[in-house]
């Protein structure tokens, strides 16, 4: 992972993001639920590797609906670290790459990697990952920012002045990655290990105010009741992945 992206995510700005997703469900969240009821059973018994977890939000919330899950989480960063430990519904952590984990060959039923592949330096090594601790049909669940209409990358570095995180010691603004992927690259970064079975774009249809200040998303209304995502004043292409592993 970027390491910028992870230092990025050592501030006060950072944990107050991570703990708002907990106290409160994104739009993102409500969408991955309403995905996995409609496969899964409350009662099933499956095993989920959360990776670059974050704050935890998103197997804190999946755990109240699926009560039987075994859930492992991951991430590099300190503060997610301190977070999931604190959570009140106790998590597994544990603080590593999700380029080279320590879980078990073909343990899990389900990986999910929510809203970081944008800011990956190596995306395959993710794919050929989460690859080999899948079960054979077992399946990658992906959020992140993609074009599905263009065979078009828009590679991006950002700088957020707002976040005194993204300045260093020095003064110096730190960069850190935020790309949109076609799905020709996706394909490319799974190479054989996946098959691609859903890719659906991920629209917010209701009104988020911008924020003074910093990288924030929030919608511009357009025609016919549809809204447009904007973060740091450029438009947000987020979709929702899903890959089956090749047996």
């Amino acid at each position: 992972m970027d390491k910028e992206y992870v230092k990025s995510f050592s501030s006060r700005s950072a944990y107050n993001y991570y703990l708002s997703s907990i106290e409160a469900k994104t739009e993102q969240q409500k969408l991955l639920e309403r995905q996995l009821l409609s496969c899964y059973s409350k009662t099933s018994s499956l095993n989920i590797c959360d990776l670059c977890c974050g704050g935890g939000s998103v197997s804190f919330h999946l755990a109240e609906l699926f009560v039987k899950w075994n859930f492992e989480l991951l991430d590099l960063s300190e503060t997610a670290k301190d977070i999931v430990s604190n959570l009140p519904r106790p998590l597994h952590f544990t603080q590593g790459s999700a380029y080279h984990t320590p879980y078990q060959t073909g343990f899990f039923d389900i990986v999910i990697c929510w809203n970081t592949l944008l800011h990956l330096e190596s995306p395959a090594l993710m794919f050929q990952e989460a690859s080999r601790i899948l079960k054979p049909s077992g399946i990658l669940i992906v959020s992140t920012l993609a074009n599905l209409y263009h065979d078009t990358d828009i590679i991006a570095k950002v700088i957020d002045y707002a976040d005194q995180s993204h300045i260093d010691q020095f003064g110096y603004p730190r960069e850190y990655i935020r790309n949109t992927y076609s799905i020709r690259s996706i394909q490319t970064f799974m190479g054989n290990e996946f098959v691609l079975n859903k890719a659906e774009r991920f629209d917010i249809q209701k009104p988020l105010h911008p924020q003074p200040i910093g990288i924030g998303t929030y919608t511009v209304p357009i025609a016919d009741s549809q809204f447009l995502q904007v973060s740091g004043g450029y438009l947000m292409n987020w979709a929702y992945l899903e890959f089956l592993k090749q047996s």
